[in-house]
């Protein structure tokens, strides 16, 4: 036995749901007073962290003032070394390499003895 759909079963089922929609659930006032206590027990938000500065925050990324003092250290020797190396080094490099590479910074010095900037 098929069932067939008519106009009065949609009819139907209109009303019941129209009737549905219009009522209000009101929630029982045993489980508003257990709702409101599990609210009230419930610890707060954590109050919001002031905005950082870039500067601090790329601090706190190495690690603080003491990070970055050892940092500028190790910058500061490292351009001193490679500016003005001490004579151990060059030894140390010519045994690790094999030979010694001197690089004049002035390249050209007959340009300045031209000049009259040095003597030549």
């Amino acid at each position: 036995m098929t069932m067939r759909k008519t106009d009065n079963d949609d009819a139907m089922i209109d009303a019941l749901l129209s009737d549905v929609a219009q009522e209000k659930p009101v929630p029982d006032t045993a489980l508003m007073a257990r709702v409101m206590a599990d609210a009230a027990r419930a610890p707060g938000l954590p109050a919001p962290r002031p905005k950082r500065s870039v500067l601090a925050q790329l601090s706190d990324m190495i690690g603080g003032w003491p990070a970055a003092s050892g940092l500028a250290l190790a910058g500061v020797v490292g351009l001193w070394v490679g500016v003005a190396p001490p004579a151990g080094i060059e030894d140390v490099a010519a045994g690790l390499i094999g030979t010694t590479e001197t690089v004049s910074l002035w390249d050209d010095e007959s340009f300045f003895a031209e000049e009259g900037l040095i003597d030549g």
